[in-house]
């Protein structure tokens, strides 16, 4: 639940453009979040443009603000790390109905590995690690089973978002959240993401 929230009636409707940044950063991708996210506070302001960050900076807990030119707005702390899709929806739930606009963009920022699909690998000595099947032409189905995709990786509860899980998060957000409408824009700051097969999957 949300520490503090503000009153969605206070937002101006007439908006032409809400961005929403959910940033995956657990592990060492810290400072690189924290780089990001100041680039975007010293933009120029521009009132048509709403821009949202949902920050997970790791362990159970992630930040919602609203950045100001050259300032971040606390707006809540929230729960995170329990269920990837869930969290997803609830975050362009509050972008659409606590900033609407005429326009939604949305960017998820993490590690990607384009269609492979990782897995976790344990290591006595360094923790662990996420390995993919080779990434070359000569990798093959097995068992039926293609490699797929995943992106914004959870260090600490060792989760990603799977392809089927994106098609679930997108499908929801279309149905639910814009009302048959969809987003504008959908980007991936993040490896391997602009592949066709992604792609396939968005549509």
């Amino acid at each position: 639940t949300s520490l503090k929230s503000e009153n969605s009636t206070e937002k101006d409707s007439t908006t032409r453009c809400t961005f929403l940044i959910n940033i995956e950063a657990s592990g060492e991708l810290n400072y690189w979040s924290l780089k990001n996210v100041a680039d975007m506070a010293f933009a120029l302001p521009n009132k048509e443009i709403n821009i949202l960050v949902q920050w997970h900076l790791g362990k159970d807990l992630a930040w919602r603000f609203l950045i100001e030119h050259k300032n971040l707005k606390l707006i809540s702390c929230l729960s995170a790390g329990e269920n990837i899709v869930t969290e997803l929806v609830d975050s362009i739930k509050w972008a659409v109905n606590d900033y609407p606009a005429e326009h939604y963009c949305w960017i998820w920022w993490n590690h990607g590995f384009g269609i492979l699909d990782p897995h976790l690998v344990e290591n006595s000595s360094t923790g662990f690690y996420w390995e993919a099947e080779v990434d070359d032409i000569s990798a093959e189905c097995t068992n039926g089973a293609c490699p797929l995709r995943g992106i914004l990786f959870d260090d600490d509860s060792k989760t990603y978002l799977t392809n089927s899980q994106m098609v679930e998060v997108l499908k929801e957000t279309t149905e639910n959240v814009l009302h048959g409408k969809k987003l504008d824009i959908l980007g991936a700051d993040c490896c391997k993401m602009a592949m066709f097969e992604v792609d396939y999957q968005i549509k």
